[in-house]
């Protein structure tokens, strides 16, 4: 089953343009609600880098988790997991999974 806040192994391919490719992990960010209205199949996800570079809406993982590297929050984006060969990881720890979720949330935040 799906759960937001775990990190998983994705197929990114094919991409268009600039997005993230290859296989790479992610962080589901989608919540549990979204997961059961799709039959666990979809899910947003952010992918992780490994290389830095400066973007203020990128979140650093640090020795909480073996997985090593920055969540692409500006990425965030809803996938066929099964289709694009899902494998847990681990999870997030809370802490970061909140600031994850804050920065993607406010991506979408209604500004009049």
């Amino acid at each position: 089953m799906i759960k937001q806040g775990a990190i998983a192994w994705l197929d990114l391919t094919p991409q268009t343009g600039s997005e993230p490719n290859k296989r790479r992990p992610v962080v589901v960010v989608s919540n549990q609600d979204y997961h059961e209205l799709t039959k666990n199949r979809m899910a947003m996800v952010c992918p992780i880098t490994s290389q830095n570079k400066g973007f203020v809406m990128n979140v650093p993982l640090d020795n909480t988790t073996k997985t090593t590297g920055f969540i692409l929050t500006a990425d965030a984006k809803v996938l066929d997991l099964q289709a694009r060969n899902y494998e847990y990881i681990e999870d997030l720890p809370d802490d970061i999974l909140i600031d994850v979720l804050d920065l993607v949330g406010g991506i979408s935040r209604y500004q009049p």
